[in-house]
């Protein structure tokens, strides 16, 4: 989910690629941050 904003690599890590993204893409990061399965994604505003 909002892969211009997140990437899962094989590592198993998860990388921040924009740690401002524009506010079109506001509803897939919370989106992506719901449905974090491991709770890795934190929104702060």
């Amino acid at each position: 989910m909002c892969p211009d904003v997140f990437e899962l690599r094989n590592d198993g890590f998860l990388y921040i690629l924009n740690e401002n993204p524009p506010a079109e893409l506001h509803e897939s990061v919370i989106s992506a941050e719901e449905i974090c399965p491991t709770g890795a994604i934190t929104i702060e505003q």
